[in-house]
């Protein structure tokens, strides 16, 4: 069995964007990120869909720049871990979903006038946003159901997934900020 670690998280320095999805989402996190330790290179790996493109990059250099907010710990068969290695090496370097994002913006003013709308800029795997590479890494691990459309999760919704999955939270839940 191998552990991966779904994570919540913000920037040191808050800038427009993320205060932007805190604000919308009335949530102390404005990103996504998926980690797990790399033994041989006595690292933790974070995986994510940040600076335009989807990355690695090691946990000291993310520590660096983000404040942790929530994980949750993902127990995976070795057959799924490395299904789920395999999905993170395929899709790196896959650009960031700005029209993505431009499309939740429009599906949360839609949501505050009562309509419930589609994102109209899906994406189907051609690029990523935060919540949606972690929302495919738990389905890819068959953690959450795969009809669940990941052009529709954004950092809120994943995280109420995850909840209701019953995964185990590592670190307590912090208040706005």
């Amino acid at each position: 069995m191998k552990t991966i670690i779904i994570g919540f998280s913000r920037p040191k320095k808050i800038n427009l964007f993320s205060r932007a999805i805190m604000w919308a989402d009335k949530t102390a996190y404005s990103h996504v990120y998926v980690k797990w330790k790399w033994n041989s290179i006595e690292r933790d790996i974070i995986y994510q869909a940040s600076k335009l493109a989807v990355n690695f990059e090691s946990d000291v250099t993310f520590n660096s720049h983000a404040v942790v907010v929530e994980e949750y710990e993902v127990t995976l068969s070795d057959e799924c871990h490395k299904t789920v290695m395999q999905f993170c090496m395929d899709n790196s370097n896959k650009p960031y979903g700005i029209k993505e994002i431009l499309g939740f913006a429009w599906v949360k003013l839609c949501a505050k006038m009562g309509k419930k709308v589609r994102n109209p800029f899906p994406t189907n795997g051609n690029s990523y946003v935060c919540s949606k590479i972690g929302m495919e890494i738990l389905q890819v691990a068959k953690i959450v159901d795969v009809n669940l459309d990941s052009d529709d999760i954004d950092p809120l919704d994943l995280n109420n997934i995850i909840q209701e999955a019953g995964l185990k939270r590592l670190t307590p839940a912090e208040g706005p900020q």
